[in-house]
């Protein structure tokens, strides 16, 4: 983004990134981490809470749908593993889509 220097945007799988510990203000996931096997997405969320420095913020929102998305309870539960405490969060409609829209603190 030209008009902003401190936005670094990383499209890229968090095992294969290159990004330091403790680095980032903040981590956006839209839409993504129901797609990650139910096995994996521990691990993800744990690395991505490692990039995020002290008090660094993840944005989630989710699609909860039961035949494509994830409960509520279990990215609140996934993030709480990683030492993330929840600021904000909230279970909603989205484009029709029913969704969860949270806020993490490191």
């Amino acid at each position: 983004m030209k008009d902003f220097s401190n936005v670094e945007f990383v499209c890229e799988r968090i095992e294969d990134a290159n990004l330091p510990d403790n680095y980032f203000d903040s981590v956006f996931i839209h839409f993504v981490l129901h797609d990650i096997e139910e096995k994996n997405r521990q691990e993800i969320i744990n690395s991505l809470a490692g990039k995020l420095k002290k008090n660094g913020l993840i944005y989630i929102r989710e699609p909860t749908k039961h035949d494509h998305g994830m409960s509520p309870v279990e990215i609140v539960e996934h993030m709480k593993k990683a030492g993330l405490s929840e600021l904000s969060g909230r279970h909603g409609e989205y484009f029709r889509w029913p969704h969860y829209t949270g806020v993490f603190r490191k």
